[in-house]
């Protein structure tokens, strides 16, 4: 039974009941008024719910809102319009039990994902309905005996949504602990989406996550062609915590320290591979750096080594310079790797190790065959491999994505033999 007194300044003192001990919560706490003071007051407070949010972010804001947990202005404006609302219907019994538990529900699961703590939440809740109240006095009057007769109305309905909100925070919280995606999710997205970040935050969020900030690393990015098959093929890894996986840009990262004792299976898809990152700082340093890579380059195969994509960045630089011959070079190549010439891959080969005999071993060719096909490559490209200024012109070339304009350009007007390039 709740004990209500009332102050003759209109101050409301009163015991608000523990929620685990709420009597009967699934029971509706909400009656139809019949009191026409009562009802003139509501109507009054609901014309005016923008101000009832105005005041409750003020005040929140007093408090220290959320602190450093993701919940923004504009968002935590929306849910106090939303939750103000709700309140002010079920105090006039026009909302039913099950929309009102589940809006309590599903406020207090996203609370949960975004780290809120839940005294804080419920800070919120008890403010939402202390900002009701004070607007429900103002409207009364001098009438306090409406105020005494209908408090237990108001205070009945917060302490159900208290106790929905409560319950939903603590099963999904429950959820995110037997899932260590979902509980490193909000640790990721900070590390990766926050404009900067310092040495101390870096710290917490290894600590969060369970992992030393200075380890070595292995950091795969899979592209936006294969982003969501190695999201599906790394579900259980992530959700074991083997592996942490974060998806951006259309792209799909997954990492974890090199020291690990159990190295995961990374499925051989399309893919960009840091092969050892000193650090989590670096760590988010190479996933920002991941988008750029992939825009200049060719879409890759297979898992290829980032340095090696790396080429494109500079060759598209090249590409961009006023008189370089680096678009049309790329489209040659373009053009090869379409029409899945070995030629390629023994240019590629050669470039690995400079050496014919080399190639050949890798080919499993004859050295002729080599040299055939490199003649090939250069009587095609017009750039000679055995040559190092050339080579350089061709590695740049071979990540390096060529513009469309440049690749109508080289199947309309083929290319004569060159014997260097200008």
């Amino acid at each position: 039974m709740l004990q209500v007194t009332l102050s003759e300044e209109g101050q409301l003192h009163s015991y608000f009941p523990q929620i685990e001990s709420f009597p009967h919560p699934l029971a509706s706490s909400v009656v139809h008024m019949h009191d026409g003071d009562w009802e003139n007051i509501l109507e009054e407070v609901q014309s005016d719910i923008p101000g009832l949010v105005d005041d409750f972010i003020a005040d929140f804001s007093s408090l220290g809102s959320y602190g450093n947990s993701p919940v923004s202005e504009k968002e935590l404006r929306r849910t106090a319009f939303e939750v103000l609302t709700m309140l002010m219907e079920a105090i006039a019994g026009t909302l039913d039990d099950t929309t009102f538990r589940q809006h309590a529900d599903a406020l207090g699961r996203r609370r949960a994902q975004q780290g809120v703590p839940i005294s804080t939440l419920i800070d919120a809740v008890q403010l939402d309905f202390l900002v009701i109240w004070n607007r429900i006095r103002q409207a009364a009057g001098g009438n306090q005996e409406v105020l005494i007769s209908h408090v237990d109305q108001l205070h009945n309905a917060v302490a159900k949504y208290n106790f929905f909100v409560r319950d939903g925070f603590r099963r999904e919280n429950a959820r995110i602990a037997q899932d260590l995606r979902l509980s490193n999710a909000r640790h990721l997205d900070k590390l990766f989406s926050s404009t900067s970040i310092d040495t101390i935050t870096i710290e917490e969020i290894a600590q969060a996550i369970g992992c030393d900030a200075h380890s070595n690393f292995k950091v795969v990015v899979f592209h936006a062609n294969s982003a969501l098959k190695a999201r599906d093929a790394l579900d259980l890894a992530t959700a074991e915590g083997k592996i942490f996986g974060y998806p951006h840009n259309g792209l799909f990262t997954a990492f974890w320290p090199i020291s690990a004792e159990n190295q995961p299976d990374i499925p051989a898809l399309p893919s960009a591979v840091f092969g050892k990152v000193e650090g989590l700082a670096n760590v988010r340093d190479a996933v920002l750096a991941s988008p750029k890579l992939f825009e200049a380059s060719c879409t890759p195969t297979q898992p290829t080594p980032a340095h090696e994509l790396s080429w494109a960045i500079a060759g598209s630089a090249l590409a961009a310079f006023p008189g370089s011959k680096q678009n049309e070079l790329s489209a040659d190549i373009s053009k090869l790797r379409n029409s899945n010439s070995p030629t390629l891959e023994t240019v590629e080969a050669y470039l690995r190790t400079g050496s014919i005999k080399q190639t050949a071993a890798h080919s499993y060719c004859h050295r002729n065959t080599v040299i055939n096909r490199l003649s090939q490559f250069a009587n095609t490209t017009g750039y000679d491999v055995t040559r190092p200024y050339e080579a350089a012109a061709v590695i740049l070339a071979l990540r390096h994505e060529p513009s469309s304009t440049f690749r109508t350009l080289s199947s309309s007007h083929p290319h004569s033999p060159i014997p260097s390039p200008k």
